[in-house]
Formats: structure tokens, C-alpha cells, sequence
């Protein structure tokens, strides 16, 4: 008599597929924040550094 049986119920793919994008989602929002954090960075050193927006916004290539 086996110690551990094992079956697949649903359909496996699906899940699979199901978690290939909550994975690749986390991993999105995890580079933005992050980039987010070293826009703020560089914006406190350049404005420390004595320079100025002069009102108009920072923004990140491409957004």
C-alpha cells in the first residue's frame, strides 16, 4: 500500500497559465515600484544638488 497518492483534478494548464500571470503581474508591479523609488531618489539628489524643475514634472522615458 502506497504512504501518498497523488491525482489532478481541473484542468491543469489553466492553473498553470493562471499563475504564469499572477507571477509575471507581481514581477510588474515590483519593477515599478522600484523604479518608482529611484525616480523619488534621483529627484531628492538632483534638487539637493541645487537644481530645479521649475514646475514642470520629472518623468520617466516612455510613460
Amino acid at each position: 500500500m502506497p504512504l501518498i497518492t497523488a491525482a489532478v483534478r481541473g484542468d491543469l494548464r489553466a492553473a498553470m497559465e493562471a499563475e504564469v500571470r499572477d507571477a509575471a503581474r507581481a514581477m510588474r508591479r515590483g519593477v515599478e515600484r522600484a523604479g518608482h523609488e529611484v525616480q523619488a531618489e534621483l529627484r531628492a539628489q538632483a534638487r539637493g544638488a541645487g537644481f530645479s524643475d521649475r514646475g514642470r514634472p520629472w518623468r520617466m522615458p516612455g510613460a
